[in-house]
């Protein structure tokens, strides 16, 4: 029997992510591990705000704790529901720390300035590009596919338009886009509702209803009910086709 390839998955207790978890262990049956970056590299978050070759280096991240704790519980949920995944689903690997190298830098400013890339904040992504640089393997990054992709994200613009039809990231025409040749997009072709379908058919809806996507929870725990963040945290919640209800406050989660 031939041994199945192990997916790298950068997990982030959000519905893109978790789908993808929930879509290799459950419905094809194949082995993964998580990651997830366990450090400040958040741009959205101020604090702690660095520069380096004229590029702001992002600070903290608000809800590491509340999306540890997710990934946490939704873990537990999968293996008690899916007794099958235990054995393909080891703990999660929290990365504290990665340096980036002047190499990933400088080519984050030159697609900045001339692709717009990144919005000249070095965040999330230019850690998990280097992250995967270093361990020079393949990893899923999980983005759904966007309606309008040139207002969605800068972040993953020029990615997207880049793409191979194997996911992987070309920088036949861009070089400077080797620094995310370790990426692949799974998700980038397959829209949200469709994810949500998926669930239903295999049974892992209420999986990803126990996800959380806010950054910016009220002190209470309810989700900030600003955009783009209510649109991720309550997407379909009146659709009856699709009946899908996420929770409106992480202590509900935790």
């Amino acid at each position: 029997m031939e041994e199945k390839i192990k997916h790298n998955i950068f997990w982030s207790a959000g519905v893109d992510s978790t789908y993808w978890v929930c879509k290799k262990l459950i419905i094809d049956k194949e082995p993964i591990e998580t990651y997830y970056l366990d450090f400040p590299c958040d741009g959205i978050d101020t604090t702690g705000w660095t520069r380096r070759k004229d590029m702001v280096i992002g600070g903290g991240r608000f809800t590491r704790d509340i999306e540890k704790k997710v990934m946490y519980n939704l873990r537990n949920q999968i293996i008690d529901s899916f007794p099958h995944t235990e054995e393909l689903f080891p703990e999660i690997v929290m990365v504290e720390k990665v340096e980036l190298s002047d190499k990933v830098i400088e080519s984050i400013k030159y697609l900045f300035e001339k692709y717009n890339h990144s919005r000249r904040i070095i965040d999330q992504n230019t850690f998990m590009a280097q992250y995967t640089l270093n361990r020079k393997e393949f990893f899923d990054i999980c983005y759904e596919k966007d309606a309008n992709i040139d207002g969605y994200s800068p972040a993953t613009r020029l990615l997207r338009e880049q793409i191979n039809d194997d996911f992987t990231i070309s920088h036949s025409e861009i070089k400077e886009l080797d620094i995310y040749k370790y990426w692949k997009f799974p998700l980038s072709k397959t829209y949200r509702r469709e994810m949500i379908r998926t669930s239903l058919e295999y049974g892992f809806k209420e999986i990803l209803e126990n996800t959380w996507s806010c950054r910016w929870p009220s002190k209470n725990g309810d989700f900030c009910n600003e955009w783009p963040c209510v649109n991720s945290c309550i997407e379909f919640q009146d659709d009856i086709d699709v009946d899908f209800k996420r929770k409106r406050n992480y202590n509900n989660l935790l």
